[in-house]
């Protein structure tokens, strides 16, 4: 059993920035569309004051007083994550690579990036399985990764655990911002247990939580078309936030009521 309890991730690093409109539908859509009640939405900070000063916050905060728990990642997780296993954990991008794992490993439940955006309320069968739940991304029809940015964990995962025993091999002059292995640790390592072990979770298809991926080149571009035909199937809208990170930090409300593309048109019912 996978319980119904959504977890999010808010590091501050200098890859990071303020808690914007975008995070704020994503976090909505995601009570509203899944139904989520009291208590039931975790999110998991290394700098409260700073994240809980955003307007866009308050205005959650605001909205559902009753369904947000906030912790502290500096007294709620038993280790340091700028030093896991010994390395220099310098990126907070990795470090909340971590800490995600961590926190399915350690509770189950659900997991979502900021830039996931709820388009229908997940089954109750995907919170009855027996497995963590992912969605591949595939390239020409072919699995080339995991989805990270959404997905289900049951608690003790080994696919999730194994994941996070490889960080021993971490090296943060290999993995700097920019370099080919940035996402090893996130991505591929987990892909390449799972390609061993392939009956540790349960995969899904890609358009269940992301319906825009074709390859990360082209996500970019396709994140401004109004292709909703491509989503009647999906659960999720994941935005892709490494490749669209400048537009949605920027992105006023007022362009969400003009604009119509794919996100654009499910956005706005949020503001």
């Amino acid at each position: 059993m996978i319980p119904k309890h959504f977890n999010f991730i808010y590091l501050y690093g200098p890859e990071t920035y303020p808690f914007s409109l975008s995070h704020y539908i994503s976090l909505k859509s995601n009570i509203i569309v899944n139904e989520l009640g009291k208590d039931s939405v975790t999110i998991w900070t290394d700098d409260i004051e700073k994240l809980i000063s955003s307007s866009y916050f308050k205005k959650i905060l605001t909205e559902f007083p009753d369904r947000i728990i906030i912790k502290d990642v500096k007294t709620e997780v038993p280790f340091e994550l700028k030093s896991f296993m010994g390395r220099d954990i310098r990126y907070a991008t990795h470090q909340a690579d971590i800490l995600r794992n961590w926190i399915l490993v350690n509770y189950g439940g659900v997991y979502s990036d900021f830039d996931s955006v709820a388009l229908r309320p997940l089954p109750k069968f995907f919170y009855e399985n027996n497995k963590t739940i992912m969605c591949t991304e595939d390239v020409d029809g072919k699995p080339s990764a995991l989805c990270i940015g959404f997905f289900l964990g049951v608690a003790g995962c080994p696919l999730l655990t194994a994941t996070l025993d490889r960080y021993v091999d971490y090296d943060p002059d290999i993995v700097k911002p920019g370099s080919s292995d940035w996402a090893r640790f996130g991505v591929t390592e987990p892909f390449n247990i799972y390609q061993n072990h392939k009956d540790w979770i349960t995969t899904i298809p890609a358009e269940y939580f992301e319906p825009l991926y074709i390859d990360y080149d082209s996500v970019q571009n396709e994140f401004f078309l109004d292709r909703s035909d491509l989503i009647v199937n999906s659960y999720q809208l994941h935005l892709w936030e490494t490749r669209n990170g400048l537009i949605l930090r920027t992105m006023k409300e007022d362009a969400i009521k003009t604009i119509n593309s794919t996100y654009t048109l499910i956005a706005r019912k949020y503001l």
